[in-house]
């Protein structure tokens, strides 16, 4: 009898497997047709493009850059070919699973925190040749060579060592370790705070004109959230023995890219009109579409970012310690992100070298952007779990494309020029819906927490008043800690002023000092099964199938012939009792 009733436990997991199989198109190791591959890939690369550009234009405003600056398209160049390049070699060697990498808002706070630092306030000659747009004269050559080049390297070397932690994290086995100590509590808290640490964000650039950006926002939530359930047949992605066009929601899929557009043409046509002033002293000059036109003109078709563009990088001890914080936040954000994209691909659970090989890749190629000067590091996209669940195209080559489509985006230098000269309302209106979803995430990651625990509810709510009110109090009283050491001054500011910092901290200290469950703080066992039942079930050649995605091509066979690989934990494990093969070996057998 309780034989009969383990086999139909495990043939009905087995079949709610096929099930979910069956519901997409196309699955991880699989290939779509070519049209199908490249439409999915674009839709994944544009879906980046409005954060790449409220971080460049934050990080171009932090180093002083004029408007008129070319710096900022070959700032947009380099996000983007980053974002390109860690795309595709992720989805293939690293995780292996349909994952895109994006530019990281976790380091829009620590900029922001140097934007309001005094050592880092740009200088009134800066401001008047940025008003005049002198890009021509001597005072602009020499801010440009002087500040925006030395301020730009500072943040180089920074951004390189805070992201060799990432690296070690990952190619030693440490993020395992460190997830222990991270519960869902102080995962909710950091992204919320997050969230909210970048309001000064939305309305610097919103204040240029509330009206386009409360326009731009409106419209934003009108296809995310009123039109998302309005579906329009659109080419089915699958087989041809099936039929051949399907609704999807693609106000849910393009909210962003489609107010791109439009609030773009409103602003064209009210700058042809006049009706934004075309004083530069006025602050409505900054809506209108020709502010960056001379960029466009000096950018030249072909742009090719490379390592030290900027200068030999430089170390600064307060950004590092900002950018080390915001690199800690991008990892907690990109294994979630794993865990969804596994979910959604029915490859849960995820193996701990494919998670450590994850994060290694993320921390290199953040190496990598910090050689280009880019400011930030990448960081997995929520939004692509979101797109795999519209479009139920689980196949990893798309991924691989839509990373080869950005390369190619950033080498095209008057793309990135193009793209700089969106009017700040803007992005300012799109950013404003985006960090309030942002906040709502760090929420939603509490749908587990025991949120009628007294205990629980002191950790959540202590921890973002502590962040809330010390964050303000830097921001309104900015000398209040003043020392004789203008760089611990620095550091002072950079953390104490980042609620996501003390968020963080302060959440983390609490929830691993008082004494609760693993049910309490939302810490879930995600498999019940007995050890003797998963161990059948995972012999089942199907599982056995899905669990080798993960696994490098022909590292098993080398593992056989060298041994010291067997024990490298972004490698998959050996098993010798069983047959290798070309894709791998069972790990979980």
């Amino acid at each position: 009898m309780n034989g009969t009733l383990k086999k139909e436990s495990l043939l009905s997991q087995k079949i709610e497997v096929e099930e979910f199989d069956a519901s997409l198109a196309y699955d991880v190791d699989e290939r779509p047709p070519w049209f199908v591959t490249i439409t999915t890939a674009f839709q994944h690369t544009f879906l980046c493009v409005g954060a790449v550009l409220a971080i460049v234009t934050v990080l171009s405003d932090v180093v002083c850059a004029d408007l008129n600056d070319p710096v900022r398209s070959i700032l947009f160049s380099s996000s983007i070919l980053v974002i390109g390049l860690s795309t595709a070699i992720q989805s293939y060697f690293g995780l292996r699973l349909p994952v895109f990498q994006g530019a990281s808002s976790s380091f829009m706070v620590p900029l922001i925190a140097l934007q309001s630092s005094d050592t880092w306030k740009c200088p009134s000659a800066f401001k008047e040749s940025n008003m005049t747009n002198l890009t021509t004269t001597n005072i602009s050559n020499s801010l440009t060579t002087n500040i925006v080049y030395d301020r730009l390297a500072e943040l180089q070397g920074s951004l390189i060592a805070a992201s060799m932690f990432e690296v070690v994290i990952g190619l030693t086995g440490l993020i395992g370790l460190l997830m222990k100590f991270i519960s869902p509590i102080t995962i909710g808290v950091t992204l919320f705070c997050l969230g909210y640490s970048l309001f000064p964000v939305v309305i610097f650039l919103c204040k240029a004109h509330w009206g386009i950006s409360f326009i731009g926002c409106g419209i934003t939530v009108l296809f995310s959230v009123y039109m998302s359930h309005i579906k329009i047949t659109i080419p089915n992605c699958k087989r041809k023995s099936e039929k051949k066009s399907k609704p999807y929601p693609v106000f849910q899929v393009f909210p962003v890219l489609f107010t791109l557009i439009i609030m773009w043409v409103v602003c064209a046509v009210c700058t042809k009109l006049n009706v934004f002033s075309n004083d530069p002293e006025d602050v409505s000059f900054k809506a209108r579409t020709d502010v960056r036109s001379k960029v466009i003109q000096d950018t030249p078709w072909i742009l090719i970012p490379y390592p030290g563009q900027f200068g030999t990088p430089k170390f600064n001890t307060a950004i590092f310690l900002g950018f080390l914080i915001a690199v800690i936040t991008s990892v907690i954000e990109s294994v979630g992100d794993y865990i969804a994209t596994a979910r959604v691909c029915h490859a849960y659970p995820v193996p701990r070298h494919a998670l450590n090989r994850g994060i290694a890749i993320e921390g290199i190629f953040s190496v990598i952007s910090g050689t280009l000067g880019t400011g930030h590091a990448t960081t997995s996209y929520s939004t692509t779990v979101s797109l795999l669940g519209l479009t139920k195209i689980g196949s990893r080559i798309v991924l691989v494309i839509s990373g080869i489509i950005a390369v190619i985006l950033a080498i095209i230098g008057k793309f990135g020029a193009v793209m700089t000269s969106v009017p700040d309302p803007v992005l300012g209106g799109i950013t404003f819906a985006m960090m309030g979803v942002l906040c709502s995430l760090g929420l939603s990651a509490l749908q587990n927490v025991e949120l009628r625990s007294s205990r629980n509810l002191s950790v959540i709510g202590i921890s973002l008043y502590f962040a809330v009110v010390l964050s303000e109090w830097q921001r309104q009283f900015p000398n209040s800690l003043k020392t004789d050491s203008d760089q611990l001054n620095q550091i002072v500011k950079v953390t104490l002023g980042n609620a996501m910092f003390v968020g963080f901290i302060v959440s983390l200290i609490m929830d691993n000092t008082v004494k609760g469950t693993d049910r309490e703080r939302g810490i879930l066992k995600e498999d019940s099964l007995s050890a003797e039942n998963k161990q059948t079930l995972l012999q089942d050649d199907h599982v056995t199938l899905r669990s080798r995605l993960f696994d490098l091509p022909f590292v098993s066979r080398l593992q056989k012939s060298c041994k010291p690989l067997r024990h490298v934990p972004f490698l998959q494990p050996y098993i010798e009792s069983h047959d290798v093969t070309d894709n791998g070996s069972n790990q979980y057998a």
